[in-house]
């Protein structure tokens, strides 16, 4: 394990960084993931930057939402720009309970808009104050960004148009 715990962006497929093709309208659900480190900690903060012209926001829920192992259970904050993209989100555990195993810290859910081809979000690490956790002393815990900080490269999905191929098949289609 690592003393600075790694922060990351997943997509809906569940992978870091990785590429994922959204139809217009179809959901974009990112989760927040805090890894493993040495530090205990007990509540997390960050500041997320998203292209509004590229997904558009629905909702933000602490991480025990859509991951029932996650302990992230209680929101503290929550600020959304939706014009500028910025999401300014804060969680803890339950009072008490404290972890060094991570888990997911928040789910995010978007819908994809028509008019981009694709589009990233990045923690905004303009400042230190964007982004911190917070450990078992009080004290704010360093964050590592994998990635530059950057996860989930969303694109539009090829528009599919089969022509009638299952009216015409040459094999066994399967059950009708």
């Amino acid at each position: 394990c690592v003393a600075n715990p790694p922060i990351s962006i997943m997509c809906n497929s569940g992978q870091y960084a990785n590429s994922s093709a959204f139809l217009p309208g179809e959901p974009v659900i990112l989760q927040v993931i805090l890894g493993g480190g040495t530090l205990v900690i007990s509540r997390a903060q960050f500041r997320l930057q998203y292209d509004p012209s590229c997904i558009d926001f629905v909702s933000i829920q602490p991480g025990s939402f859509c991951d029932p192992g996650s302990h992230f259970e209680d929101e503290i904050g929550e600020a959304v720009d939706e014009t500028s993209g910025l999401i300014d989100y804060a969680v803890r555990l339950p009072i008490g309970y404290e972890i060094n195993d991570g888990g997911t810290v928040a789910c995010i859910n978007f819908t994809k808009v028509d008019s981009c081809d694709s589009c990233q979000t990045c923690f905004d690490r303009s400042s230190p104050l964007n982004n911190y956790l917070i450990g078992d002393s009080g004290d704010p815990v360093a964050i590592d960004f994998p990635n530059n900080g950057c996860g989930c490269l969303i694109s539009s999905a090829p528009d599919l148009n089969f022509n009638g191929i299952k009216d015409s098949c040459d094999f066994d289609c399967g059950p009708p």
